[in-house]
């Protein structure tokens, strides 16, 4: 979580200390980048960049570009500020109540600007993820004044076991720990898997990858299913998509899904016989072109972005 200082106090709950005890919360306190003269004038001129966009000109015709955000002041650069105040997508003359209002689109893209900046500048690696897939859009899809990095996105669709949301917080970090072995097994996996797509240079040497991980995946997840139901815990259906550079190949146009592809469908290769998997399970890989400015700041061969969803449907 991106928490200022003066706020640490104000969300401490029982929950969130103990994620924390536990080595699973960390709290962000994004005021020495902001206070980073390098890193805060990087910042501001891509936002302005993105600000000055076709594709943000386009995020303000819709309906919801008229609401604004409330971003604490310790989060936003003053060059920052100063480009919503020149746009127009602020009322705020002064941060007087410890408040910046923003308009939705720009405070969106700001946000999610910021958590990339944090995460690069953390001496762990930090993966950013979001389960609103406009949000990653946003941040990582080229525009059309950026410069390209070709690309890939992996999804599983309704095919990982999720614990439900109505299990107990304590049942849910006893499961992590007592079966951590199997969890990073399928973590693990799904990285290698990624990894071997980014460096395919044809369409049957992808497909080849799909269908052994096809395979593999199943196994993986009965895997999960077993444990959680051998500890009582009901889980529902998830998909997970992951997006990732790869290797400048002419067959990534013809996979569909991406920004600036030149048409043509996504890889697919539907899942049906593995227990619990709801209709139209299945494992897809498309085009998706990246904006270069992000490669230096992870890892090229890590995902740039996961991002989760969850269908609310029992399985056990």
């Amino acid at each position: 979580s991106i928490v200022p200082e003066r706020f640490k106090q104000v969300i401490e709950t029982p929950n969130l200390n103990y994620l924390s005890d536990e080595g699973l919360y960390r709290r962000f306190d994004p005021e020495p980048l902001v206070q980073d003269y390098r890193t805060r004038k990087e910042l501001a001129e891509e936002f302005r960049q993105r600000l000055d966009s076709p594709e943000f000109a386009e995020e303000m015709t819709k309906p919801s570009s008229g609401r604004y955000w409330n971003i604490a002041f310790e989060k936003m650069t003053y060059d920052s500020w100063r480009a919503v105040v020149d746009r127009h997508l602020t009322p705020d003359q002064s941060s007087m109540d410890g408040w910046i209002r923003v308009k939705e689109p720009a405070a969106t893209i700001y946000m999610g600007m910021l958590a990339r900046y944090l995460a690069s500048k953390d001496p762990q690696y930090v993966q950013p993820s979001t389960d609103h897939a406009e949000y990653e859009d946003i941040i990582y899809r080229c525009g059309s004044n950026s410069e390209p990095l070709p690309g890939m996105a992996l999804s599983l669709k309704n095919l990982l076991p999720r614990v439900a949301p109505d299990t107990e917080l304590r049942e849910v970090v006893g499961f992590r720990n007592q079966r951590r072995e199997e969890l990073l097994y399928l973590r693990r996996f799904v990285d290698e898997v990624q990894t071997k797509l980014s460096k395919c240079e044809s369409q049957e040497e992808a497909k080849l990858v799909i269908t052994q991980f096809q395979e593999q995946l199943e196994l993986g997840a009965q895997t999960i299913q077993r444990v959680m139901k051998e500890r009582g815990i009901r889980c529902v259906v998830g998909t997970l998509r992951t997006i990732f550079s790869a290797k400048s190949s002419a067959w990534l146009a013809l996979l569909g899904g991406g920004a600036g592809t030149l048409g043509g469908d996504p890889m697919v290769a539907v899942v049906s016989g593995a227990a619990g998997y709801v209709a139209g399970g299945a494992i897809e890989l498309a085009n998706y072109v990246l904006d270069a400015r992000v490669k230096n700041r992870v890892q090229q061969e890590s995902p740039f972005s996961y991002l989760y969803s969850a269908k609310q449907e029992g399985i056990i």
